[in-house]
């Protein structure tokens, strides 16, 4: 092989290299684009919330608590979905004060699983769900008395 063929060579690699990260970057900013992110916060006269700081709409979401590290999730209440920037008040979750993790499982547009839990103000956002899965008539909804 000449020099002309490794230049073509070497070319070719870089082209294919180029357009495999091209791919993946372009894949990944699609995702982040329409990616929701819940959080939970706390504020002195209104009490915790869930709020929706990422890009798009979080869907199906369900939320959770345990009294210990090592306890089970229990108390599960669906909520409706949050729009970006979307808040929805937790005061009338009923044991939500004795908690202490807090999780939240949901969906985005594209049906992908993500999960929030926090700990001490520490929140954790993760791909998948960390919840438990309950049959539908053990969850409790949000309107509901």
């Amino acid at each position: 092989m000449d020099w002309k063929q490794y230049i073509s060579a070497a070319a070719l690699v870089v082209s294919i290299g180029s357009c495999t990260l091209s791919y993946n970057l372009s894949r990944q900013s699609a995702i982040t684009s329409v990616r929701p992110v819940l959080v939970f916060q706390y504020e002195l006269g209104s009490g915790w919330s869930l709020r929706n700081v990422g890009n798009g709409p979080a869907l199906n979401i369900l939320i959770a608590m345990k009294k210990d590290d090592r306890a089970e999730w229990a108390q599960p209440m669906r909520i409706p979905p949050l729009p970006k920037d979307g808040l929805f008040s937790l005061q009338k979750w009923p044991v939500y004060g004795g908690a202490r993790v807090l999780g939240a499982s949901y969906f985005d547009v594209q049906q992908r699983p993500y999960s929030t839990s926090c700990v001490n103000d520490l929140s954790t956002i993760q791909e998948g769900n960390v919840l438990k899965t309950w049959p539908d008539d053990a969850i409790r909804r949000h309107w509901a008395p």
